[in-house]
């Protein structure tokens, strides 16, 4: 979908907490005047708020804003200030009325849309150009309950507003009954796209984003049409509408561009070509874990409020059962992770013990063998040790996973953590042709970690690298270390120019067992690394692409010594 080039950042305020619907106000690029008299571009009837209070100018595509000496004084995140830049998300207070500065986000390129995924082919995300000062924004909390509390409506409308409400609040109800007996996370989010798409009659079709928003990383979940046949196989989506509700908590809704001058007469053909919208967040206590996007047919259809309050409670209603379902999932994981981890004990000992009581006899054959000075028995008896070798690292690498071993945490330096193995690293690659390189971070900064475990994991990314560039004829090897966030988070990371990991097999290498090298590995390696990382508070991370290499990153959040 093609886009023209906007070199001006567009921003909005938008009243904050937005208790009531709040249309997000454009700022002008040049002066956009703040105050009580109504010859301000933004007009505030509040006692507290002065007659020229403030002012925001735009000026070598930054925004700035000015207090114009008024006595309640100018706040910027509770800072006052006379003269400073704005970044997005700023919280402005002018006595004692507050507004989040908002930018609009520029069209997605390519490699920022990679943080939505499609659960099938068949299904295209593409940006839409949603003009925000065009819709209507309340906190999610707050409209969601606009369904248990009744509207402000003439006496004409108040028989029909009333049973509509009460049959909305039926079908929440039946909904409700329905999610509680259901524990599949696909038939839940089914079940809620039906009764939207039922209960708004408004609406075309429904989806539902799932995931991480704060890494950036969001699932289509589902998705659902009114008339089935209209599976046109794509979906718009205004990514700053997105960041907007998933950032600030917010619902937004079309209001009736119907009402508005703008779009008579001449621009009476884009009527057709907008879509009316509700977009809502899907949360549990106060964290955004998803979101709800709906469109109706067109701007001629457009959403009410108490459609917005509708739907503000069934994305309640989804998320908390699919926090539910998460919960049973890892509880179950738990259990089965426990009785794993007592059967890997178990035969992990038992390995142990039948190797310690042949092993004896193991050395004695070996110099029986010897004395016979044969080149096929060498041979083979050498393929023999191998394999005991290999099932006694076995046993060690289920004995260090199923054992829970306490964290030693104190301040180390830890690149030279990381240079510790250096020689020893480099001479084993030497033989190999395999080149060595390091990009450590400034300063060697002290970080609170259990050496010895890091130093462990850090060795196993190393040893899962030299396999994938063992067969390479200019093998690579690059240990990286990089202090990130203002010092607040510390990033490891193991690249090498390997042969890759594959598409359909990227997904599964952290799974237990799970090993790309046949009968040369265990499925052991990655999984404990994983989970040191994890104990740590970090997280493990995996770029990689057939032929041209991975990286493996380990990454770390600060913690207080």
């Amino acid at each position: 979908m093609a886009h023209n080039k906007n070199p001006d950042p567009e921003a909005y305020l938008i009243p904050f907490p937005a208790e009531s619907f709040s249309k997000p106000v454009l700022l002008t690029l040049g002066r956009t005047s703040i105050g009580r008299a109504a010859s301000n571009a933004i007009q505030i009837s509040h006692p507290s708020v002065a007659d020229h209070h403030a002012v925001i100018l735009f000026s070598n595509d930054q925004y700035q804003i000015q207090d114009l000496d008024a006595m309640s004084g100018t706040f910027v995140n509770s800072t006052k200030i006379k003269s400073t830049l704005l970044n997005h998300h700023d919280k402005l207070s002018f006595g004692d009325r507050s507004f989040l500065f908002l930018m609009k986000s520029a069209p997605a390129s390519s490699e920022s849309s990679k943080s939505f995924f499609s659960p099938k082919e068949t299904i295209t995300l593409f940006e839409e150009d949603v003009e925000p000062s065009e819709l209507l924004a309340q906190t999610a909390k707050e409209a969601a309950k606009g369904m248990f509390r009744p509207a402000d409506v003439d006496l004409d409308e108040e028989t029909e507003e009333a049973s509509l409400a009460h049959h909305r609040l039926s079908l929440l109800y039946q909904l409700s009954e329905k999610l509680r007996a259901t524990k599949v996370l696909d038939q839940i989010l089914d079940k809620g796209l039906e009764l939207i798409l039922s209960a708004l009659k408004a609406s075309q079709r429904a989806m539902i984003l799932l995931g991480d928003h704060s890494k950036g990383q969001l699932q289509v979940s589902a998705i659902k049409y009114r008339d089935p046949q209209d599976d046109s196989g794509s979906f718009p989506i205004s990514r700053t509408i997105v960041d907007w509700v998933l950032t600030e908590k917010i619902a937004l809704v079309s209001q009736n561009l119907t009402q508005d001058t703008r779009f008579r007469d001449s621009d009476s053909i884009r009527i057709h070509n907008l879509k009316s919208i509700i977009v809502v967040p899907l949360m549990k206590d106060d964290k955004v874990i998803g979101m709800l996007y709906i469109d109706g047919k067109d701007i001629l259809h457009t959403f009410s409020r108490q459609d917005v309050a509708f739907s503000a409670a069934v994305a309640n209603e989804l998320a908390l059962c699919i926090e539910n379902v998460r919960l049973q999932n890892e509880l179950i994981q738990s259990e089965r992770m426990a009785a794993i981890g007592l059967t890997m004990t178990n035969l992990a000992h038992n390995i142990k013990n039948l190797l310690a009581l042949n092993q004896n006899s193991v050395d004695l054959l070996g110099l029986q063998l010897k004395t016979l000075d044969d080149s096929k028995i060498d041979k083979s008896w050498h393929y023999v040790l191998q394999s005991f070798t290999r099932i006694n690292n076995l046993a060690i690498n289920m004995l260090a996973f199923a054992k829970e071993q306490d964290m030693v945490l104190k301040p180390v330096a830890i690149n030279k953590v990381i240079l510790a193995n250096r020689e020893v690293i480099e001479n084993s690659l030497s033989s190999k042709g395999i080149t060595l390189e390091f990009a450590l971070c400034e300063g060697d900064p002290l970080w609170v970690m259990d050496a010895h475990q890091f130093n462990r994991v850090l060795l196993n990314l190393v040893v899962n690298a030299i396999d994938a560039v063992k067969h390479k004829t200019s093998g690579k090897i690059i240990i990286a270390s990089k202090l990130e966030d203002t010092a607040e988070t510390l990033s490891v990371s193991i690249a090498d120019n390997g042969i890759g990991i594959a598409p359909d097999r990227i997904g599964r290498i952290f799974e237990l067992f799970y090993t790309t090298k046949g009968t040369g590995g265990t499925g052991l390696g990655l999984p404990m690394v994983k989970k040191f990382v994890e104990k740590m508070g970090g997280t493990l991370t995996v770029q990689s692409a057939v032929d041209v290499g991975s990286t493996f990153t380990m990454t770390f959040p600060k913690i207080a010594p």
